[in-house]
């Protein structure tokens, strides 16, 4: 098992031997501080921002320079492009795109069941997602697009193994892995060419794209960037659908009681956003997940000049790493970090919760809302008109691919319960 690999479950052992405590790592052979302090936490991401650049060389040698990666101007340039449209998104749209693709999701995975599979098929979570994204921002069918998403699940966890790799040190990449990658890589930027074809308003996102790819201020490249909306949209939420299915396998009671209270919404042909808004179950169960399961574990910081958290001396260019498994496992927080507990009131109310799920500051997730709308969705159709069990006791085996994952897919299930969308066992 790679470094990297293993990464996932290192931030889980830590969170129980280090408790909410700052530590010290050693990663590809230099020593990193891993911060599990939110107070430290807030320090970096938000009150001290200005002197930890967010450090993603890797996904940018993966994926392109794009809002994900870049720092100073270039960042700014792009997140003043896509930001009014990830904060003013059609809410109803959402729900009719999430409500649709998660029907087609549950089709394939009824099916799937029935062939006597054991686990989750991740690539029907990354359709599901890609699908929602495509549809609400770009009015674009991923059936339709030419774009793989497993393509981009590939480039994504080839950099999560190039992250570990020590500056000035080879890649420790077999040619052949090499080649593979190119080859992956060069079919993700060629089918992101589709994006360049077509009528569409000047106004539009895409229409924005390709402006600011023609006047290639900050080498703003439109494939690279449309690829950063497939990987950081499509990654991030088919990892946490999947942990929620997981959850609900594992906790049966809490399906059940979850399920009894989407009953009482409209049904899901007629719901309406602020129908699911108001669910405070629901909402509470997705930032349970997200607490417990962090689709994306870790925060990835490099600081500018030397500084001093704590007892730790932070030298001038060192990378730091802000573990969310960590804070959000923290005893200092919460009490029981281990129990799913649908009831805890979620801290900081509009700005989803517990806001360091989707990180803080300036660098705050720009999709946070958007996220929370199609989760939410997504899950209110999967509570409703499917039954998930679980068909292993084991516990979690952690796979770190930038995003939380479970190793070899999530040993759950899944049957219908309304007869007229039977493929599984039911109940």
């Amino acid at each position: 098992m790679s470094e990297a690999s293993d990464f996932a479950a290192r931030l889980y052992a830590l969170a129980r031997s280090d408790n909410g405590e700052n530590v010290t790592l050693e990663l590809g052979g230099v020593p990193v501080f891993v911060v599990q302090d939110l107070d430290s936490a807030h320090y970096i991401l938000r009150h001290n921002a200005s002197n930890y650049l967010k450090s993603m060389d890797w996904f940018r040698q993966a994926l392109g320079a794009s809002r994900f990666t870049e720092n100073g101007p270039a960042w700014a340039e792009r997140q003043a492009l896509s930001q009014p449209f990830f904060s003013r998104f059609d809410r109803e749209k959402t729900v009719r795109a999430s409500v649709a693709a998660a029907r087609k999701a549950l089709d394939k995975l009824y099916r799937h069941a029935n062939e006597g599979r054991q686990t989750i098929d991740d690539a029907v979570l990354r359709y599901l997602a890609a699908s929602v994204m495509l549809e609400v921002f770009f009015d674009v069918d991923l059936e339709t697009s030419g774009v793989e998403p497993e393509h981009i699940a590939y480039l994504v966890g080839f950099g999560s193994e190039y992250s570990f790799v020590p500056a000035r040190n080879n890649i420790a990449f077999s040619n052949a892995e090499i080649t593979r990658f190119l080859d992956i890589r060069y079919k993700v930027l060629h089918s992101m060419q589709t994006f360049r074809n077509g009528d569409v308003s000047e106004q539009s996102l895409l229409g924005r794209v390709r402006k600011m790819d023609a006047d290639g201020s900050h080498g703003f490249r439109l494939e690279h960037e449309v690829t950063m909306y497939f990987a950081a949209a499509s990654e991030t939420t088919a990892a946490t659908l999947g942990w929620a299915m997981f959850c609900l396998s594992r906790w049966p009671d809490i399906q059940t009681r979850l399920r009894s209270a989407c009953e009482l919404l409209p049904d899901l042909d007629e719901c309406l956003w602020e129908d699911i808004e108001g669910s405070e179950i629901l909402r509470n169960f997705v930032l349970e997940v997200l607490r417990m399961f962090p689709s994306t574990p870790v925060i990835a910081r490099r600081a500018i000049d030397n500084d001093q958290i704590g007892d730790r001396f932070i030298a001038a260019d060192e990378q730091v790493l802000v573990s969310l498994v960590g804070i959000q496992h923290s005893r200092k927080i919460n009490p029981d970090p281990w129990k799913l507990d649908i009831e805890r009131p979620a801290p900081g109310g509009a700005n989803f919760g517990n806001s360091i799920s989707f990180s803080t500051g300036p660098r705050v997730c720009g999709g946070t809302r958007f996220a929370l709308a199609e989760l939410m969705s997504v899950l209110l159709t999967f509570i409703r008109e499917a039954k998930f069990e679980a068909t292993s006791p084991d516990e979690p085996n952690f796979l770190f691919r930038t995003q939380l994952m479970n190793e070899g897919g999530q040993p759950v299930s899944v049957s219908a319960l309304r007869s007229g969308r039977f493929y599984g066992n039911g109940i």
